[in-house]
């Protein structure tokens, strides 16, 4: 083990096993490449021509595919290992960066976006998420599980923060060297190629026998949940209401309105959405304290409704600086 590695070790919960941080640590390279690609995707599609609303139903496309693509995992799930429906994850990431990166026209871009696992978001909308929650979960004890998952979602934030800040670079390029900015952008997407690689190198180290299928495993929710189906599904209907609420700011559209309403550059925007994903990113590490001080649900709702309150006053400023 790496002198870095040992450190993330030392730093996890310490009834985590030794798989963590390989989970972790692709986490980060895909947030990286999620930060980048939220910021850049708008405004390449904008160099393409596209109006702002094809590239809302784009952005669109891309939540709903995702949301079908998790939905038909969770179905079928209990027929493979993780380390197995994660492997198959990075194929599918690594084509649809090569599909944006190779295609103009905007029905093939839409359809790469509905099939592939673009995240048009700061945080994880892909079929990752809970192939990798759920792979977690089981190899932390109960009371750790809180602190695992805030260092879960602190690499993605911080590493999706460095991504944004990155996504002025195409356009930095291209004043640099006088190439078209369309093409430094559409060259970009090659970092969602390589993000999917690595995180494929890192999946293959995890056993072959992760989390895999048990003989006569229960199919069905009620089979699956005989005691919290219910807690469950009020969960699943809470989250759904907020996500629909979410929908209309995710990051690629926020990108999308601050250029169209304040002209901000891609320097400015990276700048913007690196300080957004590191605060909040950052905040992930309270979680654990805060849970176990005044409990889960409780910790959910008092920091989500200030912070989506200082969301909504956004639209309300005079200027971009504000």
């Amino acid at each position: 083990m790496t002198a870095p590695a040992r450190r993330a070790r030392r730093a996890l919960p310490p009834s985590a096993s030794t798989s963590v941080p390989l989970v972790i640590a692709a986490r980060g390279v895909r947030g990286f490449a999620d930060g980048f690609v939220s910021v850049v995707l708008v405004r390449y599609l904008g160099e393409l021509g596209f109006s702002p609303a094809g590239i809302g139903a784009i952005v669109t496309a891309t939540l709903l595919g995702s949301a079908v693509l998790t939905l038909g995992v969770g179905v079928s799930a209990h027929r493979m290992a993780a380390r197995s429906l994660l492997l198959a994850s990075c194929g599918l990431m690594a084509a649809t960066g090569a599909g944006f990166a190779a295609f103009q026209t905007y029905t093939l871009l839409l359809v790469v976006a509905a099939v592939g696992t673009l995240n048009p978001s700061a945080g994880d909308v892909s079929v990752f998420l809970p192939t990798e929650q759920a792979f977690i979960a089981g190899e932390v004890n109960d009371l750790d599980r809180p602190r695992l998952y805030a260092f879960y979602n602190l690499a993605g934030s911080v590493a999706g923060a460095f991504g944004a800040l990155a996504s002025a670079a195409p356009e930095m390029i291209a004043e640099a060297t006088g190439w078209a900015v369309r093409d430094t952008q559409r060259a970009g997407f090659a970092i969602y190629i390589a993000a999917a690689l690595v995180a494929a190198l890192l999946y293959r180290r995890l056993p072959r026998s992760a989390q895999a299928p048990a003989a006569g495993r229960p199919r069905g929710l009620s089979g699956a949940l005989p005691t919290s189906r219910r807690t469950v599904l009020e969960l699943a209907a809470l989250f759904s209401l907020d996500a629909a609420g979410g929908g209309f700011v995710v990051q690629s559209l926020l990108v999308l309105w601050l250029h169209l309403r304040f002209d901000l550059s891609a320097t400015q925007m990276g700048g913007v959405f690196f300080a957004a994903s590191l605060l909040s990113g950052f905040s992930q590490l309270l979680a654990g304290p805060l849970a176990a001080r005044i409990g889960l649900v409780r910790t959910m709702v008092f920091t989500h409704l200030p912070a989506n309150f200082l969301l909504a006053s956004a639209a309300f400023a005079p200027n971009g600086a504000v």
